[in-house]
């Protein structure tokens, strides 16, 4: 199957989640699927407890899904990381991204979405020595 992403954007999107974890303690887990028979949240939940929970970056992790044949997305936000981002904050990101994923657009929905993410995290959790990249920072394809 054809990958959504052209590999050079692949690699892109990669090297912005690498330097938003290298300058924070967030940790992001970005998956693309193909689509949520039982819902994206239902989903989401679903493939965080696969791929974040129990890891040690679980604490401020955030998981973007994207189901590419529905043109949904959704922000999942560990409870650590939502107990200080402000109210509203994942639906204001989601809002932009969606804008150009529903223009087939899927690079530059990341992008915007990345950059958002990465000006709001990088001051509310700045990184620490001790930080360490818990979570892979490539791009699942659960397609």
């Amino acid at each position: 199957m054809k990958l959504p992403l052209e590999s050079e954007e692949i690699e892109r999107i990669e090297a912005k989640i690498a330097a938003i974890e290298s300058m924070s303690d967030a940790e992001l887990k970005l998956i693309i699927t193909n689509h949520s028979w039982l819902g994206i949240k239902s989903k989401a939940r679903k493939l965080f407890n696969r791929y974040v929970k129990g890891k040690a970056g679980e604490q401020h992790a955030i998981l973007i899904l994207i189901d590419i044949k529905n043109r949904e997305l959704l922000l999942h936000g560990s409870e650590g990381i939502n107990n200080k981002v402000h109210d509203g904050f994942w639906q204001e990101v989601t809002e932009l991204m969606l804008e150009k994923l529903k223009e087939n657009d899927l690079a530059p929905a990341l992008g915007l979405g990345l950059h958002v993410l990465g000006n709001y995290l990088i001051p509310l959790l700045p990184s620490h020595d001790s930080s360490s990249n818990d979570l892979s920072n490539q791009i699942i394809f659960d397609l």
